[in-house]
């Protein structure tokens, strides 16, 4: 009947050349089965042209390799060493900065003291009576200050 399965054989049993599965292709030979081989290989020993060559590309990578690694290392202790020679001139740069500045100021302040000191001795020279009177003004506000101060400290 049409509607019963094909039996396929086990893998134990040979198959017969008219139950073969065929799948022509125009033009072709018949087509390989499994138990074609393809021809064999030639063997590969050391001393093969081709391995040779192979051997000698490969060590010549592993040397331009090696060559390349040694110039980045000795790129990267360049740029280190330059780098290290900038931070150091921009560290002299701003030490002297800052103690240009430090004497800048101790020379203003140094200057201001000079000035107000003989400004005072002027007006002590010129104006002798009136500073008597501000001194007497302010040591009398100082006491009447530390006398209200203390009374309110004990109530």
């Amino acid at each position: 009947m049409a509607t019963d399965p094909v039996p396929e054989p086990l893998t134990n049993q040979e198959v017969n050349e008219e139950n073969r599965p065929a799948f022509p292709v125009a033009g072709s030979s018949p087509p390989a089965y499994a138990g074609d081989m393809p021809p064999a290989l030639p063997p590969v020993d050391g001393t093969s042209g081709k391995v040779d060559q192979i051997k000698s590309r490969v060590s010549d990578a592993a040397q331009q390799a090696q060559q390349t690694v040694v110039e980045m290392k000795n790129r990267a202790s360049d740029v280190a060493d330059q780098a290290q020679q900038k931070v150091a001139e921009t560290y002299d740069k701003a030490k002297a900065s800052a103690a240009r500045g430090y004497e800048q100021a101790s020379r203003r302040t140094a200057e201001f003291a000079r000035t107000a000191r003989i400004r005072s001795r002027q007006i002590m020279h010129d104006y002798p009576f009136h500073v008597i009177a501000g001194a007497a003004g302010v040591g009398f506000l100082a006491g009447v200050a530390l006398r209200i101060w203390r009374s309110n400290r004990y109530e």
